[in-house]
């Protein structure tokens, strides 16, 4: 198959250049209807699905070669070919075990996720993973005996005379051969192309892996000549590269698609962040004058062990700042002219019940009223009569004095 190229390095080289082992379809659904994994287990699973796979791939591609230098001699192996082909062996199955492992895992993950978010992708999942494994079984039996009958036709156009025993052995596997390529022309003729794969034109995979006709079957006698044998050759190998071609373009759509249901799941269960806005307003001071009195609590008492005092330096007071210039006393107000002062009111003026009667004015004063001239405060007095008030007999009665109203 052809080596990796089209992948991510993310993967470790886990894709290119190898089959792909995730088992029985039918069976990994089979577990994932009774036993569906949680939202938890898939993100485990997902986050190390790869950290293992580094240096697989080569390895895989390493011992395959090795195998079919071993196995693809003509005659018979010796047994120290045979002891090297069973250790090769068993070190590949146990790859391979590794490969079975990482297949499934990756199916079985990105089968759940793509059900939970979008039906369709697993099922056009499940139909890649099953059109890749259909392609598998015919590339593999391609690969095995297009490698063999290459060698043996090379080494039979190079022995001139070869024995009677190299000759059946070369005719028998030409027949398995040419019965191989006729199984996988039989076979590839039921299987439908995708609608999703590039060529699904031609409706049919056996239009796809065979350009020509079947060559036809190889003689039942070795004659000397090898015509038929090397375009029985060229058809295999037309066929496996054809199969590798499809395989790698189909492990490429399986992975691009695998990418895309993973990014959507990881969306559906990223933790929702709430965004909030805030309106910063600009605060106004307000002088209030208020004083408010702050209740501190008090520190708690520490108390110490007595112990030796250290010494303590003299502290430093600090110069006190100087006083302030005394201020000159405040002078004395302006002096209020005479004029100004008004002057106190007359005995008169000051019992008498007419507002008129007093003038505080210094300029106008006004006259005294015509009173007795006896003290104002004894004896009887008479005020005229005035802005029509009638005529007034005050008598004015000293304390104890009898009242002459009582006479």
């Amino acid at each position: 198959m052809p080596a990796e190229s089209k992948f991510d390095p993310k993967y470790r080289g886990a894709y290119g250049g190898r089959p792909l082992f995730p088992g029985d379809l039918r069976e990994l659904d089979r577990v994932m209807r009774d036993s569906p994994w949680d939202a938890e287990r898939i993100e485990e699973v997902f986050a190390t699905l790869y950290d293992k796979a580094t240096g697989l791939t080569e390895e895989y591609q390493q011992l395959r070669k090795e195998l079919a230098a071993l196995e693809n001699v003509p005659g018979k192996p010796t047994a120290a070919a045979m002891r090297k082909i069973v250790r090769r062996g068993r070190e590949l199955g146990d790859l391979i075990g590794s490969f079975e492992s990482l297949d499934r895992r990756v199916y079985l993950c990105h089968l759940q996720m793509a059900a939970e978010v979008n039906p369709e992708w697993r099922r056009e999942l499940f139909d890649r993973y099953r059109f890749t494994l259909e392609l598998q079984v015919f590339h593999t039996k391609a690969d095995e005996f297009a490698e063999k009958a290459d060698l043996f036709t090379r080494d039979m156009q190079e022995n001139d005379d070869p024995e009677p025993k190299t000759t059946d052995q070369f005719l028998d596997l030409m027949h398995k051969s040419w019965k191989a390529l006729k199984s996988i022309s039989k076979d590839s003729r039921l299987v439908e192309v995708p609608r999703w794969h590039p060529g699904n034109e031609t409706k049919r995979l056996e239009d796809l892996l065979l350009t020509d006709k079947l060559v036809p079957e190889p003689p039942e006698e070795f004659g000397g000549k090898l015509n038929w044998a090397e375009r029985l050759v060229n058809q295999l190998r037309s066929v496996r590269h054809q199969c590798a071609t499809l395989h790698e373009v189909n492990v490429v759509g399986i992975v691009a698609l695998q990418e895309k249901v993973a990014a959507a799941w990881q969306k559906a269960h990223a933790p929702i962040e709430a965004e909030l806005e805030a309106e910063v307003l600009e605060a106004e001071v307000l002088h209030t004058g208020e004083v408010v009195e702050a209740v501190v609590a008090p520190a708690p008492l520490v108390f110490m062990e007595p112990g030796p005092a250290a010494p303590v330096a003299a502290a430093r007071l600090p110069t006190p700042p100087p006083l302030p210039p005394a201020m000159p006393p405040p002078l004395p107000p302006p002096p209020v002219p005479a004029a100004e002062i008004p002057r106190p009111p007359t005995d008169a003026e000051m019992f008498s019940l007419d507002l008129a009667d007093y003038n505080p004015s210094p300029a106008a004063p006004a006259a005294a009223p015509a009173i007795a001239t006896e003290s104002i405060l004894t004896g009887t007095i008479v005020k005229p009569a005035k802005n029509g008030r009638p005529q007034l007999k005050i008598t004015y009665v000293r304390p104890g004095e009898p009242s002459p109203l009582g006479k």
